[in-house]
Parts: structure tokens; C-alpha cells; sequence
């Protein structure tokens, strides 16, 4: 199973639980989390991966098509937290917490499905959502 499918797999777990607009959030949550990883997933992959990835980027290949739960780490939800999601996203800070939240929740339910390994995923979270929040600080910063 692809990064990508296991993320749909969580999108329409939430669907069944969400209210619409709330699902509209984890939605846009998981498109973000997508092109986050597509553009920087490549930075946390192994020798033999990168390579994978190298030979299939010609054809279209992207990494959350080319890997499943092997590639995903702490690490791509760091990036997004603390670096796309402030930077990349073009959004208030009240949908970029919401999208925060949502790609936490994910995080968490990656984590309690075995996708992810993290014996503390809720302090991670945590972690991460304070990544978020200082880095929209510090980038909204230098825009002033």
C-alpha cells in the first residue's frame, strides 16, 4: 500500500465521523501533506530509495506513489509543521491550525494503525504542534 492510499485510508475513516466542514479541513490537510511529501520526502529516504526515486521522477513518479509505511517518519510531519505548512501554504492562522490539527490527528492515527513507529505519539503531536506555532511566528515575523 502506497503513502498515498494509506492517507485515503484515513480520509475516509474521518469521513465517516466528521462533519462536513470539519472533513473539508482533513481533506486539505492530507492534498497539503501530499505535496509536502512529494517535494520533500526525498530528504529522509536511504541511498537505495533516493535512487528508487531518481529513476522514476522522469516518469512520473512521485514518492507518495513509489513507497508506503517504510518511507514515512517523524520527520515528513516535522517538515510540514515546522517549514510547508507556515511557509508554502497560503492560509490565515486559523486554517493553518485547523490543517495543523488535522495533520496531527493523522499523524497519531498512523501511529496507532503501525504505519509509523512512535511509543509516544501524542507528545510528538504535541512537539509538532508547537513546531507549527513557532515557526508561524517567526515567519510572519520577517513579512512585518
Amino acid at each position: 500500500m502506497t503513502i498515498r492510499q494509506i492517507l485515503h485510508q484515513y480520509l475516509e475513516e474521518q469521513k465517516a465521523r466528521l462533519a462536513p466542514r470539519t472533513f473539508e479541513h482533513y481533506e486539505g490537510a492530507v492534498k497539503h501533506l501530499e505535496h509536502c511529501f512529494d517535494r520533500y520526502g526525498h530528504l529522509y529516504l536511504d541511498e537505495e530509495q533516493r535512487k528508487r526515486l531518481h529513476e522514476a521522477l522522469p516518469r512520473g513518479g512521485e514518492f507518495c506513489d513509489l513507497f508506503g509505511a517504510e518511507a514515512l517518519r517523524w520527520n515528513l510531519f516535522s517538515r510540514y509543521a515546522g517549514y510547508f505548512l507556515p511557509r508554502k501554504v497560503i492560509c490565515g492562522y486559523d486554517s493553518a491550525q485547523q490543517l495543523c490539527r488535522a495533520a496531527l490527528n493523522c499523524y497519531q492515527w498512523l501511529c496507532r494503525r503501525g504505519y509509523l513507529k512512535d511509543e509516544d505519539a501524542s507528545e510528538t503531536a504535541k512537539d509538532l504542534r508547537e513546531e507549527f506555532r513557532e515557526a508561524w511566528k517567526e515567519f510572519n515575523k520577517e513579512d512585518s
